[in-house]
């Protein structure tokens, strides 16, 4: 969701405040079956940023109709989808997509919120994620950060390898600050909030297929973010295959909380200053600055 958005974002075929209407909760598409919101979400007509935050897959077939699949297709190939990453190690996937030809007004609707003809990894997700946090800018992952003799003297020592500016930075800052932030801090991934660092993010929760359609009750839940949003430090994305639905299914509620607890630590052995003060910090002066009556 969040890459198909910002990529239309980024094409200028619509912005943020543009509104979609998501039909309360059930849509009956045109060749593209019947598409639903997560059971008690009733949403009528959204803006853009308020689809992703709260993940609605009504919103998302509907920018699908409204961009087309030729531009669908051009986004998620530009953010990495559909091919290897190039890690330094064995037995990396592709995933799974479809080449153009073969999309259909189905492919319209349901791509965009991650079902239809593609299917990604988890390393796929981390890099297209790291795009955003990055500024705009599709790096290759690198597994070796340097190699050190026994003197503890740096011998080796990797560097980024740039791919490719697949949005500008303006648009990333936005999308992050406007979108991203405040899908932990008011949407569908409030279990991922830390208390020092801001943290960005978005939730996922896919239908597992099997030989005659998806599977009843069983999804895959993941959770990609990152921290702190004003300068990013760490991505974490985790994906848990068939959570006991009994408990919880969605990547808000079971995956979401993992990859808090990572960030948490992570950030802390990095030594990465808190900005939680430096948001409060502004709130106030932003306050001290307007006027009152």
């Amino acid at each position: 969701k969040p890459f198909i958005a910002i990529g239309a974002i980024q094409m200028g075929k619509v912005a943020l405040q543009s509104k979609f209407f998501c039909h309360h909760g059930i849509y009956h598409a045109h060749r593209g079956g019947t598409i639903r919101d997560f059971p008690g979400e009733r949403f009528g007509w959204l803006p853009l940023s308020e689809i992703v935050i709260h993940s609605s897959n009504i919103g998302m077939a509907k920018l699908g109709e409204t961009i087309g699949n030729k531009a669908i297709y051009r986004i998620v190939v530009a953010f990495g989808f559909g091919k290897r990453c190039g890690v330094e190690l064995p037995g990396e996937s592709a995933g799974l997509l479809l080449p153009l030809h073969r999309w259909t007004s189905y492919a319209t609707r349901r791509v965009p919120f991650g079902q239809g003809p593609i299917a990604v990894t988890c390393l796929q997700l981390a890099c297209a994620f790291s795009t955003i946090a990055n500024g705009g800018v599709l790096l290759k992952p690198r597994i070796i950060d340097k190699v050190c003799d026994v003197d503890g003297k740096v011998i080796f020592q990797s560097k980024p390898i740039r791919v490719r500016r697949v949005i500008s930075k303006a648009v990333a800052r936005q999308f992050i600050d406007e979108v991203l932030v405040n899908v932990v801090e008011r949407g569908t991934g409030k279990k991922c909030k830390l208390e020092k660092w801001t943290v960005f993010g978005k939730t996922g929760t896919g239908q597992i297929a099997g030989p005659d359609g998806y599977i009843e009750h069983a999804y895959t839940a993941s959770f990609m973010a990152g921290a702190p949003a004003n300068r990013p430090k760490v991505i974490c994305v985790v994906s848990i295959y068939k959570p006991d639905y009994s408990i919880g299914h969605t990547g808000g509620e079971v995956a979401a909380p993992c990859v808090r607890e990572v960030l948490q630590k992570t950030l802390s052995y990095l030594n990465v200053p808190p900005n939680r003060l430096l948001v409060s910090v502004n709130n106030i002066r932003n306050r001290a600055n307007s006027s009152f009556p």
